[in-house]
């Protein structure tokens, strides 16, 4: 009965500390400094905000001086079996670099990072692929391309030094290694400065607990469990342009700029809005636009957070 009221109490406190840190969750695509502040003046290790769509996972990231200070120990630095979520201590906590790597428990009641194991299931993976990472300055749009099972001491994961540089040798361990993989997601990787870096989540395993007592890693300050861990990769895309937790709508402007001298007023410009991918659409897009006037195309309406392209171009004649 002890052990039952134990387990309610850190299950509690979780809830606990989660609903009063959530005043305090940054807005994605805003200036987010002053409540970064907040959520510093309560611990200067707090780095970033990390949601993941279609879980519970919604929670600040800590970084300590090394990856055992925030194993037992909450945002408040209070001892909390829980932890924290947190960031390897070897990756760049301006998230700069091409590479980062979060920890967090794995745990019951859909707390810290047990919701990993969602993406365990194929309809799941397939149909939630979302989340967002708010730092003080900017904000990433996560697009989930992976769900792993491998084990601790897998150095392609769990050595974020080795793919500061490039991250080839990553995405070809994730190819060979991931339960799921999207290979939309995975061919945009590289592609651009906006989708060069990656963020990988680690929890325990739920089904090889057990496997923690066949091998043991050794550190300076004490022997940790190696099992097999839970991980989940993403794209970061920055920045975020669109993201609102309802649907929005904006209207593209088009002018005409000619060189030489200015266009007649008489004289009239057809152009033409094309989306790159499948980026919505208006319900009219093709304008008609006279002299060097300014005109707008039908509103696109947006519910699905991301980065969109267009094409706008002049119609001969």
């Amino acid at each position: 009965a002890y052990a039952l009221w134990d387990n309610m109490q850190v299950y509690a406190s979780v809830d606990d500390i989660q609903s009063q840190l959530l005043k305090y969750k940054p807005t994605p695509g805003e200036d987010n400094g002053p409540t970064f502040e907040e959520l510093r003046a309560i611990n200067p290790d707090v780095c970033a905000w990390i949601t993941l769509d279609g879980t519970k996972i919604d929670y600040p990231v800590l970084q300590g001086e090394d990856n055992l200070t925030y194993i037992n120990k909450d945002v408040y630095g209070n001892f909390a079996l829980a932890g924290s979520i947190f960031l390897d201590s070897n990756c760049d906590r301006s998230f700069q670099k091409k590479y980062s790597l979060l920890y967090g428990h794995h745990m019951a009641e859909h707390k810290m990072f047990g919701d990993l194991d969602l993406y365990e299931k194929q309809k799941f993976f397939d149909k939630n692929q979302t989340g967002t990472l708010v730092l003080p300055d900017r904000s990433y749009k996560l697009e989930i391309f992976a769900c792993i099972k491998t084990s601790a001491n897998e150095d392609n994961i769990f050595i974020p030094q080795k793919w500061q540089k490039s991250t080839d040798g990553l995405l070809k361990y994730a190819e060979k290694s991931a339960k799921y993989i999207h290979q939309d997601t995975m061919k945009k990787i590289g592609t651009s400065k906006d989708f060069s870096q990656i963020l990988a989540m680690s929890t325990c395993s739920s089904d090889y607990t057990d496997a923690r007592r066949k091998e043991e890693i050794k550190t300076k300050i004490r022997k940790i469990p190696a099992g097999l861990l839970l991980v989940v990769l993403c794209l970061a895309v920055f920045p975020i342009s669109t993201f609102a937790a309802d649907a929005v709508q904006v209207q593209i402007p088009v002018s005409i700029q000619t060189s030489g001298e200015t266009p007649s007023p008489e004289e009239n410009y057809t152009v033409e809005l094309q989306a790159v991918d499948d980026a919505p659409m208006p319900s009219e897009n093709v304008l008609e636009i006279s002299g060097s006037g300014k005109a707008f195309f039908s509103p696109i309406q947006y519910t699905t957070p991301g980065i969109y392209y267009y094409t706008i171009t002049q119609q001969s004649g």
